[in-house]
């Protein structure tokens, strides 16, 4: 089947990826911008970075022996491609969330001085449900659909 870009069938994609984070096992909610010019390829190099930052900082110099069970996973929902790009995300930080919350927004204040990341935890399934939602709301035109990242 050959996807077409119209808004019923991003609507339809919308709907289903809201349908997959919301049954997700995250545990944090996050935006993180850049508050300036950036593509969505060094974009996804920044988060690339920024995981394997956390990652290491929560789990040690070992960091990439641990099971990925163990490290950060995270889904990011680009919005405004073309002015003020910045991510919707879905985290899960299975070991010392506190302190993966707390290195998350640290090593993103590192590695994007201009940016800023909110990072808040999700308390309930009506918070994934509802982040999830957010997360994707822009999606019915298209745009972001090709440029969501799904970590490593």
């Amino acid at each position: 089947m050959i996807y077409t870009n119209t808004i019923h069938n991003n609507n339809k994609m919308r709907k289903a990826l809201q349908g997959w984070l919301a049954q997700g096992d995250f545990n944090f909610a996050a935006t993180a911008n850049f508050n300036r010019t950036t593509s969505l390829h060094a974009a996804g190099n920044m988060l690339a970075t920024w995981q394997r930052n956390v990652d290491r900082g929560v789990l040690g110099r070992g960091w990439k022996k641990k099971p990925a069970t163990d490290r950060i996973f995270f889904v990011a929902i680009p919005e405004h491609l073309n002015s003020n790009l910045h991510f919707h995300m879905l985290l899960r930080a299975p070991i010392n969330p506190i302190k993966a919350q707390q290195k998350a927004a640290a090593e993103w204040r590192f590695l994007v001085p201009s940016g800023g990341m909110w990072i808040s935890a999700l308390n309930d399934i009506g918070d994934l449900s509802r982040v999830a939602t957010y997360a994707t709301k822009d999606l019915w035109n298209g745009i972001g659909i090709e440029g969501f990242i799904v970590s490593q």
